[in-house]
């Protein structure tokens, strides 16, 4: 149909072609030489060239071209620019007629001044034959046309959309609270699969329950499905007989008077043993107050709650120790309060316990004992000491009758608060006081009797020893004496004079006590500077070396230890090893707990350890090597470091040296 319909039109237009260039033909009345494209008279003529008319057509002829090219241009911008336009084909129809008859109106204006009007006529021509054209294809999609939605309809239509949009944006939204509902039950049920609690709920009305996994294994039962047809009585048969009353009514309480329900008891387990449950819940009511349903967690407390109950045990029988032991015990504050005392130490001042508490500690002291452990104190402070122990007079407040205590004290620190506190232990020494006091007497009165017995024994040796050098000389001047006879008058000269020395000895050692020191302050430095000058002989002529690693200050009594020091490197250097020279070492230590310790080592010939011990007896000697020595100086030199308050110890094997290794006291060492 289509191709008819352009063959028909291609006839029209060829017809009408033949119409315009055909010539004139004799018959012609007056139109000789005149063919469809010639000039005939302007149409201004027909104006009478009346500017008025002329130019009132012109103008209109040219507004109506531009209107109608405007429209054209708009067509073809829409439907060039119209996304989904599906009638391009009759728009490129519209916009060619309105063009042409845009033109019809331009060649108007060109026949005002030239009379050309075949070409008005052939443009009118082909004008024609779009314009039919363009009404024809406009009749044909005249029912698509009119199936186009209107306005109306598309206010409608997007009404219909928006509505539909909506529903289905609150679909999605439901979907995707759907997904996350299903994703946190998913996550709850992970919860509590794994955790350690038992969670249940309870419809109070119906007694149903519903149990978490845990509560299932915690009830002792496998069953571990949700089942409605669970009562409450599930749970309180597992409950230890002994606690079923106690829990039925913290139960009930809660209910009726809404008060906490926070219990604990022996509860079966799966593995058919009672084990301690902590429960807790809380009521949720209705609208109307009466109950719906309660919930609530429960947790096997069993190890905890074991260590609980060792723990009280151990604080039962710490109380028990706290109260009845030997010795007063009292624990103070930082600021030397007393916050807690036994009986003990109640009953050694006569007091009652109550008044112990909240009393000043120095309340107990001797005015003139207060300050003699300052410097200990000061050291347990600053956490260089953990203990220290000082011996001061104690007494209750009340009735100032003092009695020797020995004090012992210790710092702790608490690791909740870090709270400081001192516990102070009191041990009566008062029987111990008096027998140093009659100690003391009968040693006063002991050093008096070796004074005076060294005194008198001294003379008739010193006379036994004059009159037999006299005898012998006397004797040698008029006869002449064997050897026999020297070697005898000899043996009693010397043993006079080494009697005389023990004596001499023995009363050192008796005069070695701490009340004879008189303490300064020094150093094993100093104080062997002056041995090693005192033995400068000796130490030239045994070639031996001596090496101080380490020097120590110390408070000490500096003759004492001047002649433990020479004792000590005088066996070194006599007790050497044949060709081998001696070779001594001093090192000083200070300890954490702020004593000191002296390492007195040498290459000699050293000794056997079996007689570690009695090597520091009186009159014990080393080996026999040395006939002068009295076996009085390791005697001395324990005498004089016990005097001090430390001690002495050797360590040795034979042939590879000894090692003396002095322990001094915290009141020696100068930090």
């Amino acid at each position: 149909m289509k191709s008819n319909f352009l063959y028909n039109r291609s006839a029209i237009v060829v017809l009408l072609c033949f119409f315009m260039l055909e010539t004139p033909t004799d018959n012609d009345m007056n139109t000789t030489g005149i063919g469809f494209f010639s000039q005939f008279m302007p149409h201004g003529q027909c104006y009478a060239w009346l500017p008025s008319l002329l130019w009132s057509n012109i103008l209109v002829d040219l507004l109506v071209a531009l209107a109608y090219f405007s429209i054209a241009i708009t067509v073809w911008l829409y439907s060039k620019n119209k996304t989904g336009f599906s009638h391009r084909k009759a728009s490129y129809l519209i916009i060619s007629f309105i063009t042409l008859w845009g033109f019809t109106h331009l060649v108007d204006i060109f026949t005002i001044w030239y009379g050309f009007y075949g070409i008005q006529t052939f443009f009118k021509i082909i004008t024609c034959i779009v314009s039919i054209v363009t009404a024809l294809y406009l009749m044909k999609i005249l029912p698509q046309v009119l199936q186009l939605p209107s306005q109306t309809d598309y206010a409608q239509a997007l009404n219909s959309a928006a509505h539909e949009l909506s529903q289905r944006k609150e679909l999605e939204e439901k979907a995707i609270e759907f997904e996350h509902t299903q994703h946190r039950i998913k996550r709850l049920d992970r919860v509590l699969n794994t955790i350690h609690e038992g969670i249940w709920e309870w419809q109070v009305g119906t007694n149903h329950v519903w149990y978490s996994p845990r509560m299932y294994q915690m009830i002792k039962t496998n069953d571990i499905e949700v089942n409605e047809s669970k009562q409450h009585i599930d749970w309180f048969n597992h409950i230890h007989p002994n606690d079923q009353e106690r829990v039925s009514k913290a139960l009930q309480d809660h209910i009726h008077f809404n008060k906490p329900y926070d219990v604990e008891y022996l509860g079966l387990s799966s593995d058919n043993k009672y084990r301690w449950i902590h429960a807790s819940g809380k009521l949720v009511p209705q609208e109307d107050g009466q109950p719906l349903y309660m919930a609530g967690v429960m947790t096997d407390i069993h190890t905890s709650k074991i260590a609980e109950l060792e723990h009280q045990v151990m604080i039962e029988n710490y109380r028990t120790i706290f109260d009845h032991v030997a010795v007063g015990i009292a624990k103070t504050n930082e600021k030397g309060t007393i916050i807690e005392a036994n009986n003990t130490l109640a009953d050694l001042l006569h007091m009652d316990l109550a008044q112990l508490n909240k009393l000043p500690i120095n309340s107990l002291i001797h005015a003139d004992d207060l300050e003699i452990d300052k410097h200990q104190l000061a050291q347990l402070r600053e956490g260089k000491l953990h203990h220290y122990t000082v011996e001061k007079r104690v007494s209750s407040p009340y009735s100032r009758c003092y009695q020797w205590m020995l004090l012992t004290v210790t710092q702790h620190q608490s690791a909740i608060n870090d709270a400081v506190h001192r516990l102070v232990v009191f041990q009566d020494i008062s029987e111990q006081k008096q027998a140093e006091q009659l100690l003391e007497s009968s040693n006063q009165a002991l050093e008096q009797f070796a004074y005076a017995a060294s005194h008198d024994l001294q003379e008739p040796l010193r006379k036994m020893g004059s009159f037999a050098q006299r005898l012998e000389q006397r004797l040698m001047t008029n006869h002449d004496l064997d050897d026999a006879s020297k070697f005898e008058l000899g043996r009693i000269t010397d043993a006079a004079a080494r009697m005389s020395r023990m004596i001499t000895s023995l009363l050192n050692l008796a005069r070695i006590n701490t009340q004879n020191l008189h303490l300064e302050k020094t150093s094993i430095s100093a104080i062997l500077n002056d041995v090693k000058e005192t033995l400068s002989m000796q130490i030239a002529e045994s070639d031996a070396a001596i090496k101080l690693i380490s020097d120590l200050e110390i408070t000490a009594d500096k003759q004492l230890l001047h002649h433990l020091l020479q004792n000590l490197i005088s066996n070194s250097i006599h007790y050497a090893q044949d060709g081998r020279s001696p070779i001594i070492s001093i090192e000083c230590v200070i300890n954490k707990d702020q004593t000191g310790v002296v390492y007195f080592k040498d290459n000699g010939m050293g000794l056997d350890m079996d007689y570690a011990e009695s090597i520091f007896a009186p009159f014990k000697r080393l080996s026999a090597q040395n006939p002068k020595g009295q076996g009085m100086g390791l005697s001395i030199c324990k005498q004089i470091i016990k005097a001090h308050g430390g001690t002495i110890r050797v360590v040795s094997s034979s042939n590879e040296g000894t090692l003396f290794e002095m322990s001094l006291p915290q009141d020696m060492i100068q930090v």
